[in-house]
């Protein structure tokens, strides 16, 4: 198996789960942290553009600079130098993401075609969040669409990739360096089509784009190309929601409708005021909005003719289409441009489109009156009559609720939700749901929590990480990767819990569990509380062992899982005997189950002579005593000086300073006689005195 990319010596590149005309994004691990991350990769053959290296690196620092909690988190960018087929060091820069577990809304629209009103309203909540926020912070985002807003696995919304983000301070820069408008044409603003100068307010008129699809199934605008979309943006009147789906309340109509108008000054001043709008419209409360229908007045119908017709009118709408990673899909990377006569025919075309839409849609406004007048749209009998459930959100109470419910003439039923983890109080959901038509006089479920259940950690130790956190999520808990564990001595912690982790981290191979946060057993948690799981790092954190007896270095050894291959070292320092001396390693992080060579001190079979300045017999023999030496005096030594006496020490052999085996025996040299004036008979008398040349005793 071929070894993984690394990036920065940190950023483990894995599998391909995403890619478009601009980057591919592959799933990744960050090793010093050991959590999963995307990493966004600049594809090799447009590292070389200018264009494409900018666009990349503003993506960087505009998603960098934001972190709010529908923003997908950016940890950390850099550039890798490859080579190209051409041999030169090209530099790929790639962006460190939050990896998100779950789809894209372009994807679940796909799968079911449209959403519920709450689901809509909520997913659109979620956005316009992140968008106050972004706005707040000077970046606008100008490219919201549904392949750039997911959905978690926990249903919290987040909104991604700011490929084509401005500061508000470059908002004017919206055309490309080839003239080209900047944003996907589906969901594109007026002002962007045209080519001018774009504010927070353009983002706004994306998720009105975005909102309609959702409840919908379609965008407000469809066409058999980017340009034939992006002029139905700048001229055409976008239809009504309910046009499609005559389920939905005349209030959220209006929210859409006020936010997709063309002029910038008549749509919502930001994401906060649109945000409260959807909020008042979705429970049922009055709007700044209002009803608004989208049947244009005589003068506005004579002021789109002219401008239609006429000749100065700007035809030079172009649109091209981004570069991105998530919606490759729909986002082709060309650029389609419309011709002045091009524009001129589709302009008379859409001319009488537009006369018979408003025809079209006068006869059905009419139409609804008179129903409603005649008591035919609700219906005289109460068997007949139709009720909307009012929507809620997570600030309203189940009192405020009821009452909403109720004022629809339908029934409340409050129902304890005891595996919830919202606080106590919280409405957890409705049945049936918010935005559901439903007869006069239904019974309305209202969920609301009994506060967050309590549960016990289960033991995780031993598993996978997946394996861990799907233990652990199944059971209502959060769960995130904390910091890698070295295999290390219990002793190093008071807490028992570290120290059996720091066991289990000697037991178990790299990247398996070795327990949780809080611990295996711990009761009376609270569901919804986040888990922090831990995992071996693979290593060892061996200590010193010098100074250690061997039976100590080895248990010890024991408890890492180490092996020790002992081994002996003579040596003249006493203390040092049946001690490590050294280890090899030495002290340091080290694999698991490495064989660690340890050295023992022993005592040494050689002694040096030292007499440290014994000049007398008796001295002598009391240093060699000392040593353990054994020795022989003999009496061999002539004298030759005054001073010389019989029986005294002259000198030694092996001399002072030799290094000797323990079993040798040293011989000392005494003088056979005193020193005296020369005379036969003194040489005589000493002669017999000594016992004879060469006499010795041993000891």
């Amino acid at each position: 198996m071929a070894e993984a990319k690394l990036l920065a010596d940190r950023y483990e590149v894995g599998e391909l789960i995403g890619q478009g005309g601009m980057a591919e994004v592959h799933l990744g691990k960050d090793t010093r942290l050991g959590r999963k991350v995307a990493i966004k990769i600049l594809k090799t053959e447009l590292a070389s553009d200018p264009v494409f290296l900018a666009r990349f690196r503003r993506e960087a620092q505009a998603s960098a600079s934001l972190n709010h909690p529908a923003i997908v988190a950016v940890y950390d960018t850099g550039e890798e130098t490859e080579l190209s087929p051409a041999g030169a060091d090209v530099h790929i820069p790639y962006i460190v993401m939050e990896f998100v577990d779950g789809r894209t809304v372009r994807d679940i629209l796909q799968a079911e075609g449209q959403l519920t009103l709450g689901d809509a309203v909520e997913i659109t909540q979620g956005v316009l969040s992140a968008l106050e926020y972004s706005h707040k912070v000077g970046i606008i985002h100008r490219d919201i669409k549904p392949g750039n807003v997911m959905i978690t696995s926990t249903g919290a919304v987040k909104v991604m990739d700011f490929g084509i983000a401005r500061a508000m301070v470059d908002s004017a820069a919206t055309m490309t360096q080839s003239q080209g408008v900047v944003g996907t044409a589906q969901y594109l603003s007026p002002e962007q089509a045209r080519g001018e100068r774009v504010d927070s307010r353009s983002d706004l008129y994306s998720v009105g784009c975005l909102l309609f699809e959702l409840l919908t199934g379609r965008p407000p605008f469809v066409g058999d190309s980017p340009v034939s979309i992006a002029y139905q943006h700048v001229r055409e009147v976008p239809p009504l929601v309910t046009d499609f789906n005559p389920d939905i309340p005349a209030s959220i109509s209006a929210v859409i409708s006020k936010a997709l108008e063309k002029d910038v000054n008549r749509r919502y001043a930001s994401a906060s005021e649109f945000l409260t709008d959807l909020n008042a419209a979705a429970e049922g409360r009055p709007t700044t909005a209002g009803d608004r229908t989208q049947v244009l007045s005589p003068e506005e119908m004579a002021k789109l003719s002219q401008e239609n017709n006429n000749p100065n009118q700007k035809n030079d709408v172009t649109t091209i289409m981004p570069f991105d990673s998530e919606d490759y899909t729909d986002d082709i990377n060309s650029t389609g441009t419309m011709s002045k006569e091009d524009l001129e025919a589709e302009q008379k075309k859409k001319k009488f489109m537009i006369i018979g839409g408003v025809i079209v849609g006068a006869v059905v406004v009419i139409a609804i009156i008179a129903l409603i007048v005649s008591g035919l749209l609700n219906g005289s009998k109460d068997g007949g009559e139709k009720r909307t459930v009012p929507m809620f959100s997570s600030s309203t109470t189940s009192d405020q609720y009821c009452e909403r419910v109720q004022a629809q003439d339908l029934k409340c039923n409050i129902v304890d939700d005891n595996d919830s983890t919202s606080a106590k109080g919280t409405i957890t959901k409705v049945d049936p749901k918010g935005g559901t038509s439903v007869d006069k006089g239904a019974t309305i479920s209202v969920y609301v929590s009994t506060g967050p259940a309590q549960g016990t950690i289960p033991s995780v130790a031993g598993m996978s990480e997946s394996d861990a956190k799907d233990a652990l999520t199944n059971l209502g808990f959060d769960v995130k990767v904390g910091d890698l564990i070295d295999c290390q001595l219990s002793a190093n912690s008071s807490d028992s819990a570290t120290s059996d982790m720091y066991a289990k981290a000697c037991d178990n191979p790299k990247d398996t569990v070795v327990g949780s946060d809080p611990a295996s057993g711990s009761s009376d948690v609270t569901k919804g509380s986040t888990v922090t799981i831990y995992e071996a790092s693979g290593n060892v954190l061996l200590p010193s062992l010098v100074g250690k007896t061997k039976d100590d270095a080895n248990s010890i050894l024991s408890e890492l899982k180490l092996t020790g291959n002992f081994t002996e070292q003579e040596t003249d320092d006493t203390t040092q005997v049946g001690k490590v001396i050294s280890t090899d390693p030495s002290s340091k992080s080290v694999a698991q189950k490495t064989s660690i060579n340890v050295v023992i001190g022993k005592a040494s079979s050689k002694v040096t002579i030292s007499l440290n300045g014994a000049n007398t017999l008796a001295k002598v023999k009391a240093a060699l005593d000392k040593l353990g030496l054994k020795y022989t005096i003999t009496a061999d030594v002539d004298p030759d000086q005054k001073g010389d006496t019989k029986g005294e020490f002259a000198s030694l052999d092996p001399q002072d300073g030799s290094t000797v085996d323990k079993t040798a025996i040293v011989t000392i040299h005494v003088f056979k006689s005193s020193y005296k004036a020369s005379s036969s008979s003194d040489s005589d008398d000493s002669d017999s005195s000594s016992g004879g040349s060469g006499s010795s005793t041993t000891k």
